[in-house]
């Protein structure tokens, strides 16, 4: 049998193991944070094209879910 490589792609991340689960826990905390970003950016376009909102609404809307 001939031993097999461990898959490149993966490769990279034998770095980060060992790590301490406080830098787990603070990545795992950045990705639900920019998934909230990217629910912004749905909402102008929903406001925008469904509701027909100016854009200068959409901005008002979301600016104010920002600072909620």
């Amino acid at each position: 049998m001939t031993k097999q490589k461990p898959r490149q792609s993966l490769a990279g991340f034998s770095l980060y193991r060992g790590l301490g689960t406080s830098i787990y826990v603070l990545f795992i905390i950045r990705i639900i944070n920019r998934f909230g970003d990217f629910v912004q950016l749905l909402l102008v376009l929903i406001l925008t094209g469904k509701l027909n909102l100016t854009p200068a609404q959409a901005g008002f809307f979301v600016s104010l879910s920002v600072a909620a």
